[in-house]
């Protein structure tokens, strides 16, 4: 991290962070083009944290994952 005087690395203030959002930006790549989407999340912590995004079955942003995986949240 460039700052590191701003990093947050207390896991208990991150689940803080993330229980409290409800929106996230989803950034992915087309063929090299950006992709960004806004999404609703969810949030569960603890020793088997996890995020879940809401998506519909099929549309643009899963073919864009399927062809490539990489993403940022």
């Amino acid at each position: 991290m460039h700052r590191q005087e701003r990093e947050i690395t207390d896991r208990s203030e991150i689940d803080a962070i993330l229980e409290r959002g409800e929106v996230c930006r989803i950034a992915l790549a087309d063929d090299n083009v950006p992709y960004l989407v806004t999404m609703n999340y969810g949030y569960r912590h603890g020793d088997r944290a996890a995020l879940f995004l809401h998506s519909a079955p099929q549309g643009k942003k899963l073919d864009i994952i399927r062809r490539n995986n990489l993403a940022c949240f």
